[in-house]
């Protein structure tokens, strides 16, 4: 890893925060959109027991295009970190 930190894109738009209820149209419309404008979508959700579930549906029903990874607290945290610095490259 460099010592210098990554130089940001001049044209780089500030992270929106939103609280919606939870949707397919919502999830969808949201990827969608981050993907359109060449971004990077980070999809968190709070319930271990049903991370398999949603990540299912979100992956494959609802938003199948990308590549998407799971990782979760009771991966190894070599895995973690690896997933998280992929994501960041």
């Amino acid at each position: 890893m460099s010592s210098h930190p990554k130089q940001l894109p001049r044209d780089r738009l500030a992270i929106q925060t939103q609280v919606v209820q939870f949707s397919e149209n919502v999830v969808k419309s949201a990827v969608e959109l981050e993907l359109a404008r060449g971004g990077q979508v980070f999809f968190i959700h709070n319930r271990v027991e049903t991370i398999d579930t949603i990540a299912v549906l979100v992956q494959h029903a609802w938003c199948p295009g990308p590549a998407w990874r799971l990782v979760t607290a009771a991966d190894e945290r070599k895995e973690m970190e690896r997933v998280m610095l992929d994501f960041t490259d």
